[in-house]
């Protein structure tokens, strides 16, 4: 590992080498925080937080990670989350959005059970809410948020935040939540600077089992004026299963000429990416793309939207807001769930972990021949 970088990870992806390797593979299939984190020296005093999730009472509170798209917020929340509910042994977490409290506080607020939607959100010992500044101009819920803080700080119970500012210099917080927010440990995520991307595509490559040349990498990971850099991690990932079909399809070494070529098509736009991903999954289901994006709970519909869910994560480095978007409008709490829920079934069945092996191939011949 390069000097400086440094990595982050919940305890059931360390241990013995057989349950690391389940766990890496699970990883891969959803892209959550299940996955150890690598960081580094730039974002320096994440290293700190791993220390403050142990603590009785953790001496910063809340935890406010903020950042730009691809600087690995909501996966650091989930998690330092994570660490904190497997120090204390409690499943009792509150997980929600920005966009989803404020319409829970909306719909509490006009069906009068304000004291029952209280009452459950109060009992947790860890909060995370992910885009958060999506509250923002919302006076009800705000001042519901920051009763709710002051609730659950009083309890000792953890509140981890991300935002794409910090609170202070988001427009349209009330001055109570911002007070509230930036008592805490503000934290702002820098994009992974050259020599961090460098340590990533090491790692993606050792796991994904490629070999490519010092003059590959060095293309990869470098940022000129006349060339496309892959700046966050999930571009790097992106870029580097491409990569792998370019090369196993021409029968090529994975080198300066193969990464040239890359760049000169650039990656797909992402929502073309997107729906290329719906479009697939329904045609090798034999499902109707209406069918996939509504409302019906059938198992077999079920199981395609995780599919749609862990191949957008894996291959895109979309949010489950935007997939959710996709998907129907789904919250992003639903598209969190079904994250987690399509790795366990990828685990357990081996004939749906080959259409899922088979549909990532599929997708990535087509996007590098578009």
């Amino acid at each position: 590992m390069i000097s400086g970088t440094f990595t982050l990870a919940s305890q059931s992806a360390t241990g013995t080498a057989s349950s690391a390797a389940g766990t890496a593979s699970r990883a891969r299939a959803s892209g959550t925080a299940a996955e150890p984190l690598l960081f580094g020296p730039e974002n320096g005093i994440v290293r700190r937080l791993e220390t403050l999730v142990h603590e009785p009472q953790p001496a910063f509170n809340p935890l406010v990670f903020c950042g730009s798209s691809g600087t690995g917020k909501t996966s650091l929340a989930m998690l330092l989350v994570d660490l904190r509910a497997q120090h204390l042994q409690t499943t009792n977490v509150f997980r929600t959005t920005g966009a989803d409290f404020a319409r829970a506080a909306s719909h509490a607020l006009e069906t009068d059970s304000v004291a029952e939607y209280r009452s459950r959100m109060g009992r947790a010992d860890i909060v995370l809410i992910d885009e958060l500044q999506r509250l923002a101009n919302r006076a009800a819920p705000l001042e519901e948020l920051q009763n709710r803080l002051d609730g659950w700080l009083r309890r000792g119970s953890l509140v981890v935040v991300t935002m794409k500012t910090l609170p202070v210099e988001t427009a349209g917080l009330s001055p109570g939540v911002i007070s509230r927010l930036s008592a805490g440990l503000c934290v702002p995520l820098l994009p992974p600077e050259q020599a961090t991307r460098a340590a990533l595509l090491a790692h993606y490559a050792e796991r994904e089992q490629l070999t490519l040349s010092t003059d590959a990498r060095e293309r990869l990971v470098q940022r000129t004026n006349s060339t496309p850099a892959f700046l966050t991690a999930a571009s790097l990932r992106h870029a580097l299963l491409q990569l792998a079909h370019l090369s196993s399809t021409n029968k090529r070494p994975i080198d300066e000429a193969l990464v040239d070529e890359l760049l000169a098509d650039h990656l797909p736009d992402e929502k073309a990416t997107l729906r290329q991903i719906v479009t697939t999954v329904a045609k090798h289901f034999e499902i109707s793309l209406s069918a996939l994006k509504g409302d019906c709970r059938q198992r077999n519909l079920v199981m395609a939207r995780g599919v749609v869910v862990h191949l957008a994560r894996q291959l895109t480095s979309a949010s489950f807001a935007t997939i959710g978007e996709l998907l129907g409008k789904r919250d992003h709490t639903t598209i969190l769930h079904s994250a987690r829920k399509i790795v366990e079934l990828i685990d357990l069945d081996p004939e749906l972990r080959q259409h899922v092996e088979h549909l990532r191939q599929q997708l990535t011949a087509t996007e590098v021949h578009r």
